[in-house]
This record gives structure tokens, sequence and C-alpha cells, in this order.
């Protein structure tokens, strides 16, 4: 195996919908099963002995949506199935959770999800959960620094192949501007599987650009009064515009510091300093 494809820094983009009544269970599940040892007890507690290992996948974003949300006609019908089912009136909150894969064997999610629906643990999570997806996702050259504030925003956009090193370069050129505007960039993937060309950003907004009503770090920027020139000439040119609406909403972290859970998971390894809100 070459080291280049080890150099690959690879992770896991997992988005999760949860009906707003069974949100309080779901985090207190998650923080157990992180205390619990994670994927790691999973791992060594399954019936393939052979292949017994140090599970490497650390969580090192734990988000969810600030709002919770009703979703679109036919957008996502296991939600339309779930609200067939109950009262029409519920709503949902989106949960995205990304881990990072030390270790490229731990592409074997066939494995893994074999073993996960043995877990007692695993399956309670799962059942309250009504539409998940995962994505393999490989991390761009993006300094991993902790939250400054609540709000961040995960901004997902397409490109033709031709113009996502445009957008990367583009990006990595205005870190500098950006963080004096209070608008860091806390992460930086592009999607290795699912719809290609897709880039995932995350942003953590501080002072006036965290007041932006507007999900997208453009809507950021201008709140802040950032040159407008500068605003189209790099982060919004007419001629490298995505192939599809961007995706843009309000996150918050969701893991609570105090947790004395938490902390253990933490002293664990088995998540960073990115989730824990900002005190």
């Amino acid at each position: 195996m070459s080291d280049d494809l080890l150099d690959i820094e690879y992770s896991l983009h997992v988005e999760l919908v949860v009906p707003t009544t069974f949100v309080e269970e779901f985090e207190d599940r998650v923080v157990e099963f992180l205390n619990e040892d994670g994927f790691n007890r999973i791992v060594n507690t399954g019936d393939d002995r052979s292949m017994a290992k140090m599970d490497t996948k650390r969580l090192v974003l734990a988000l969810k949506s600030k709002n919770p949300f009703v979703p679109k006609p036919g957008q996502q019908p296991t939600v339309e199935a779930f609200l067939s089912r109950v009262d029409r009136n519920e709503k949902f909150i989106r949960y995205v959770h990304v881990w990072s894969i030390e270790d490229i064997r731990e592409l074997d999610l066939v494995r893994l999800m074999r073993l996960c629906a043995a877990d007692d643990l695993y399956r309670k999570i799962d059942a309250l959960v009504v539409d998940e997806s995962q994505e393999f996702i490989v991390k761009i050259n993006t300094p991993v620094v902790p939250g400054r504030s609540n709000t961040y925003v995960r901004s997902v956009q397409r490109f033709r192949s031709f113009d996502v090193g445009g957008y990367l370069f583009s990006v990595g050129a205005l870190r500098n501007v950006l963080s004096d505007q209070g608008v860091y960039h806390v992460g930086q993937y592009q999607a290795v599987t699912g719809k290609l060309n897709a880039v995932f950003d995350f942003w953590n907004l501080t002072g006036a650009a965290g007041r932006a009503t507007s999900p997208d770090v453009i809507g950021a920027l201008k709140a802040v009064g950032l040159n407008p020139t500068l605003v189209s000439k790099y982060v919004d040119p007419p001629d490298r515009q995505p192939i599809e609406p961007p995706e843009n909403e309000f996150f918050q972290p969701y893991l609570k510091p105090e947790s004395e859970a938490l902390a253990k998971a933490v002293a664990n390894k088995q998540l960073d300093h990115l989730l824990s809100p900002a005190r």
C-alpha cells in the first residue's frame, strides 16, 4: 500500500434525523456510548476475535441543528413514513457527527455494521433515529481549532470537478481574513463517496458574524461588513457557482461539558474538544 494513500486523512460524515420527542434520550445514549469506549468496545466483543483490535475512530464534531425542522414532501421518505404513524405535527432535529479514521482498515464498514447490529446499546440509539446517511470524506488541510461560540454553520456545496480546486484555494487564502472578522473555519472535507465533488465546510461564527440571520458564510461576512468586492471575487465568484443549490444550516454543539460521562469519554480519547459548547 502506498505511503500517499496512508497519509490521506479519512473521516466518516454521519447525518441522523431524530424526532424532537426522542432528543433527550438520544443525547443521553450517545454520551453513554462514548463513555463505554465507543466503537472500540464493539469491535472487540464481536464474534470475529481474530480481527479484534483497537478502533481508532474519534468523534471530532458532534453538532445538532439549532432549529427543529419539518421535512419537505418527497425528500426524506423514511421521515414521512414515521410521521404517518405518529402525530403529524412532530418536528425533527438533525445531528451531524464527523468521525476521524486513523487506520485505513477501519473503512470496512460492512463488518462494523454487522457487529453494531448485535450490540444492545447501539440498537437502542438506532431505534431513536428515523433517517441516517453516511459518507466517507477526506479532510482538507484545515486547522483543528476549538469553537469560540455555540453558533456553527455547516455548508455543503457541490462543484464541477474542475472548480473544486479553485474553491478550496480561495477559502484557504481567505482563512486569516475570515478569522479576523470572527468567522472561524473549523473543518473542511471533500466527499469520496455519495455525491462526488461535494465539499463540506464547518464554520464557527462569533461576534457580529454570530448574529447573522442567513446560515452561510456569505451572510456572516455581510453581517460584519466585509468588503463586497472581496466576497464576490474569492468567496462567491460568478464563474464558479455550485452545480446544485448550497445546503447551509445553523448548528450548535450538544454534548454538555459538565457531564461526568463526557469527561470520561474525553479521557478515553473517544472524542475531542470541539464537541463541548462554549462556556
